[in-house]
Parts: C-alpha cells; sequence; structure tokens
C-alpha cells in the first residue's frame, strides 16, 4: 500500500513539473514579444528622428539659404553640434540594443538550463515511474499471484506472454547474448514424478502407545447348547476396532493444614506432594497442559480459560496467564544458564529474526504496543533452540554478546548485522550465506528477464538436488558432505559465480530490469559467505529450517496478537526454546515439562541440571 501512495504521489509531482515546463515556455514567448517590441519601438523612433532631421535641415537650408554668406560659419558650427547630438543619441541607442541582445541571450540560455533541467527531472520521475511499475508488478504477484517458489510452479508466474518479451528483446530490453538453457528447461519439465505407493497398514493398526487386546474368552462363556461358527474346521473369528476417549477429570482440594511443635520441633499436618512449584495451586499435570496448550498448539489464555470452563473449572484468562508466566519463571531460573552454556559446546548455528508486538513504557510511564524484535538460534548438532528478547532491539548489542562468545560457523541472511562478521579478519565466528534468500530474489525477478532468470534458478535447483542426494546417502554434516559439494556442488557454484559476475562487469546490467539488478547486486554481496559451505561440511545450505521455527512463533502471535510486557517476552522466549527444542528430538512437549516439573525438585548439581535438557532427556 505505501508504494501504491508513492506512486501516486509521483505522478502529481509529474503533473507538476509539466505545468513549471508549460509556464516556462510561456515566460519564454513573453520575453520574445517584449523584445520584438522595443526592436520595432527603436526602428520607429529612429526613423522618426531621422525625418525630423531632415526637415530640421530641410528648414535650415530655406532659412539661411538667403543668409548663407553671412551666417556661413554659425551654421556650419551648428551643424556640427546637431551631427555630434545625432551621433551620441544614436550611440545611446545602440548600446540599448546591445543590452537588449545581451538580456536576450542570457533569457535563453537560463530557459535551455530550465529546459535541462525540467527534462532531468523528467528523466528522473520516468525512471521511477518505471522502477515503480515494476515494483507494483511484484506487489500484485505477492498478493494475488501464486506464493509458492517450486520451480515447476513457477511458469505460472510470468504476467508477459512469450510474444511480449521476445518484442521486449528486440528492443533492447534485454542483452543479446542471453543464454537460455532450452534443452535443459523442456527436459525438467519433460520428467515425472514417481508416484507416492500408498502403505498398507493392515486391517488393524494400533493408533495409541499401549491398545488393550481382548480376546473371546476374556468376556465370552458359551452357554449348554451353544457352540462356535465354524469354517474349514477353524472358528471364524472377526476383531472390532473401537477407540474410545476418556475426558480429562480435574479434582479440587481445600486442605487444612497446621503446624504441631513436639520438644522444639516443628512440622505440617499435611504436605502438599503434587504441589511443586511454590504459590502454584496447579500439580505438574495441570501446569504441563496449560503451557504446551498455549504454546504448542498456539491456544489463547482465553481460549484455554473457555476449554477448563467446559471441564468445570471456572478460572479467568488473567489469573490462568499470571500463573502461567509464574512457572515459567520458575523454569527458566532453574534451566536458562545450562542451556545457554550448553549452546556454545558445538560449532554450527542457524540464527534468524522476527517481530512480535510487546507491551512497552514510554518515557512518560505510559504502556504502549510497539513493534520488537526477536532472535532465534538453532543448533543442528546439538539439536536445541534458543530465542533471543532484549529489550526487542534488532541491533548489533543482542546478537554480538552470544556470537562473540561462539566459535563455529553459522547460518543466516544478509541482514547488515550479521554481515560484520564478514569483514573481520582471522574471526572465530564464520558466516555462511542462505541460498533460499538467494533463490528469492530471482524468483521475484522472473517476470523480467525469464531466460536469465530461469538458468541461475536451475543451477540452484541442482545445489538443493545435491543436498538432497546427500540426505538421501545419509552424509548429513561433515567430512562426507563436504567431500560431495567438493566434487559436485564446487562446479555449479564456480558457474553461478562466472554467469552473474559477467553481468556484473558488462555494459548490459544498464539493460536489465530493476528486480533483476537487485538479485545480481544481492548474489554478488553474499557469494563471499555463500562459499562458506564448502569449507564445512555442516553448514546448511539454506536458513529455511530456523525461519521454519520462526514461523511457529508468528502463529502463536497472530492468534494472541500482542505479548503483554517485556517480562512475559523474555518469558515467551524461554517456553519457544523449550517448545522447539522437543520438537527437535521427537518429545511431547506436554510430557516434557511434567518430567522436567518432576525431576526439577531432586536435581541440584550442572550434570543433573545439562541431563534435563530436551537433547539429553530420555522418555
Amino acid at each position: 500500500m505505501d508504494k501504491l501512495v508513492e506512486n501516486r504521489m509521483l505522478h502529481v509531482r509529474f503533473a507538476q513539473m509539466t505545468d513549471e515546463l508549460s509556464g516556462a515556455y510561456k515566460h519564454v514567448d513573453s520575453l520574445k514579444a517584449k523584445l520584438s517590441k522595443v526592436q520595432s519601438e527603436h526602428e520607429s523612433e529612429t526613423k522618426t528622428l531621422i525625418q525630423q532631421h531632415n526637415r530640421e535641415m530641410e528648414a535650415l537650408k530655406e532659412k539661411h539659404r538667403s543668409e548663407m554668406e553671412a551666417y556661413k560659419a554659425s551654421a556650419k558650427a551648428e551643424l556640427a553640434r546637431i551631427n555630434e547630438d545625432h551621433n551620441k543619441r544614436l550611440i545611446q541607442k545602440e548600446f540599448e540594443i546591445q543590452r537588449l541582445r545581451d538580456s536576450q541571450t542570457d533569457l535563453v540560455k537560463s530557459c535551455g538550463n530550465a529546459m535541462s533541467e525540467v527534462n532531468k527531472k523528467c528523466e528522473n520521475l520516468i525512471g521511477s515511474l518505471t522502477k515503480s511499475t515494476s515494483e507494483n508488478l511484484w506487489l500484485r504477484q505477492h498478493h494475488w499471484g501464486r506464493s509458492a517458489e517450486q520451480a515447476r510452479l513457477l511458469q505460472n508466474r510470468n504476467p508477459l506472454t512469450r510474444r511480449e518479451e521476445k518484442e521486449l528483446f528486440m528492443k533492447g530490453s534485454l542483452p543479446t547474448n542471453l543464454p537460455i538453457d532450452t534443452e535443459e528447461l523442456n527436459a525438467e519439465r519433460r520428467k515425472k514424478k514417481d508416484k507416492k505407493l500408498r502403505l498398507d497398514y493392515g486391517k488393524h493398526k494400533p493408533y495409541t502407545a499401549n491398545p488393550h487386546y481382548i480376546s473371546l474368552d476374556d468376556y465370552y462363556v458359551l452357554g449348554e447348547g451353544e457352540r462356535l461358527k465354524h469354517r474349514n474346521g477353524v472358528v471364524e473369528i472377526s476383531v472390532k476396532h473401537i477407540i474410545t476417549m476418556v475426558p480429562p477429570h480435574f479434582e479440587e482440594y481445600f486442605i487444612e493444614t497446621a503446624t504441631v511443635r513436639k520438644h522444639g520441633e516443628e512440622w505440617k499436618t499435611y504436605e502438599v506432594e503434587d504441589q511443586v512449584i511454590p504459590g502454584v495451586p496447579f500439580d505438574k499435570e495441570m501446569i504441563s497442559f496449560i503451557l504446551s496448550e498455549h504454546y504448542s498448539f498456539n491456544t489463547t489464555w482465553a481460549n484455554i480459560a473457555k476449554k477448563l470452563e467446559y471441564y468445570g473449572i471456572h478460572i479467568s484468562d488473567s489469573t490462568l496467564g499470571n500463573i502461567a508466566h509464574r512457572c515459567i519463571f520458575y523454569l527458566k531460573k532453574a534451566l536458562e544458564a545450562i542451556w545457554i552454556a550448553e549452546l556454545y559446546n558445538t560449532n554450527y548455528w542457524m540464527i534468524d529474526e522476527t517481530t512480535a508486538l510487546v507491551g512497552t513504557l514510554d518515557k512518560n510511564g505510559v504502556k504502549c504496543f510497539d513493534t520488537q524484535y526477536l532472535w532465534g538460534i538453532r543448533a543442528n548438532k546439538l539439536r536445541l533452540c534458543w530465542f533471543i528478547y532484549d529489550k526487542g532491539s534488532r541491533g548489533t548489542k543482542v546478537i554480538r554478546p552470544f556470537l562473540d562468545k561462539f566459535k563455529g560457523y553459522f547460518t543466516t541472511d544478509g541482514y547488515i548485522v550479521y554481515k560484520l562478521y564478514d569483514k573481520i579478519q582471522d574471526a572465530n565466528q564464520i558466516r555462511c550465506a542462505c541460498m533460499t534468500h538467494i533463490r528469492r530474489m530471482f524468483v521475484d525477478a522472473l517476470h523480467e528477464h525469464r531466460g536469465l532468470i530461469s538458468w541461475f534458478i536451475n543451477r540452484i535447483k541442482k545445489l538443493f538436488a545435491i543436498e538432497a542426494d546427500c540426505k538421501e546417502l545419509k552424509k548429513y554434516g561433515g567430512e562426507e558432505r563436504l567431500h560431495e559439494r567438493t566434487c559436485r556442488s564446487s562446479v555449479i557454484m564456480q558457474q553461478i559465480e562466472n554467469k552473474f559476475k559477467f553481468y556484473l562487469n558488462n555494459g548490459n546490467f544498464s539493460k536489465l530490469g530493476t528486480m533483476t539488478k537487485s538479485a545480481l547486486n544481492y548474489i554478488n554481496n553474499e557469494w563471499n559467505a555463500m562459499k562458506n559451505i564448502l569449507k564445512f561440511g555442516d553448514a546448511e545450505l539454506s536458513n529455511n529450517l530456523c525461519e521454519q521455527m520462526m514461523r511457529h512463533v508468528k502463529i502463536n502471535l497472530k492468534n494472541s496478537q500482542n505479548i503483554g510486557s517485556e517480562d512475559k517476552a523474555g518469558h515467551f522466549c524461554f517456553m519457544y526454546s523449550l517448545v522447539e527444542s522437543c520438537g527437535f528430538n521427537s518429545l511431547s512437549p506436554m510430557k516434557y515439562i511434567s518430567h522436567l516439573l518432576q525431576s526439577l525438585r531432586y536435581a541440584k548439581s550442572s550434570d543433573e541440571l545439562r541431563n534435563l535438557l530436551p537433547c539429553y532427556c530420555k522418555l
């Protein structure tokens, strides 16, 4: 919507400049009219003076003809005086004419300068209009077009016909030496995917971990004279498959307690064993249910309270949220330090950031909701995740303290904060770029130059195919995947590098579209970091896994709309660190939280706390 407004403002400014240009033309015409008027006045005045002079001369001649002899000397003097005055006046008029001519020249020159400035502004406006048109096309595609980026679906994202594309090519909008690998594209289109075979689950596949098997003898006793039906000498038996649901059952107790004294000793009459967190009236199962509902299934506090109300528990959503955050504070205090310390025991991270609407206090202490940033770290080898919130900042002061202590490789997008490590020589932190972000830039430019962009997309597709082959061969990292990349991926990456450097250093670069230029500049800026995957086999080609992790966070934020305070934002980050790490290790968040609450009562040492992390926990 901001681009549409900007486009309209450009149109308005273009109209204003057109009006200014027409006004300048009118001003020049008025000056020309004034100049012609002055010239005509001068000519008429000159003629008048000459005529007047001639008349005077004739009159003098007639007057003094008779007195020529007597007044000859005075006549000559008078004639000389008159001629002198006339010459002075002529010189004065010539000066005025020259002055007018000089002013005319200056005026024409200024008009020319004004015309050139107007033309330059018009060219800039036309360029801005062309850029806005391309951006509007991109926005239209992203708003109403197909959002999928699969290579087989990109053919439907081109708004231009083949004839229109050919016309643009002939007009010089595209380089004439553009290589189009048509045979390769046609071969890719002819490929048919292998149909997935339907798995035979059998007639009676169990859906639960501990199904109940009830035999015929367990519930039925033959009466007198009864017998079972046989077929071919065998009892004909069939199995009925039934799944039943046992609704949750909640019980509430109010227990009177007192202190007993005997011989100087004191003890309580009743110790609440199920109350795992002081001040929280929920047992571990209730706490794990509430936390997993909100953070794992993205249910709002209001809907959780409504769900509990259906089961007979009447509790407000605000009270429920406050109790939940008290529990999160207890878990975070116990595990945060050991969690962060464990992250540094690995040599590869994936990092991304996202926005969240968080309740903050302004300078006057008034609460308001601002867009803040959350950071996410994914340690693949350790199978652990961690989210960071530091006053909602997106600056270097947030992520640098984490990265400066880290030693190894990390994969990110092209955000400037991450790229600071690219300029540090002999740094312990080596950044790897994301090929998906590079590919996305080319996908956005597909409507401009289909041949060129398709070439890059197909080469990137081959890189991802090599990664898929490595996973199929169970070469997930290390030296084996590094060997595959060195032998296969390096050749394709060199082809890509040669291709974009050719267009960047070629004069045809100016003929390319705006989105294409952006894509080529982006891959040029990210390529040195992208080539670091040829040095480290554990690094991923794409940062998609981290972005998918952040997508789960965005779903919760979409449902909840906001995070109430900055303290709750910290609790939010911790809980999603826990939930995403559970998913990373195929653990049920509900069972893990219940186990964690039970185990924290007895875990004292750092090794015991370390074993409670999702990557080491065995359920």
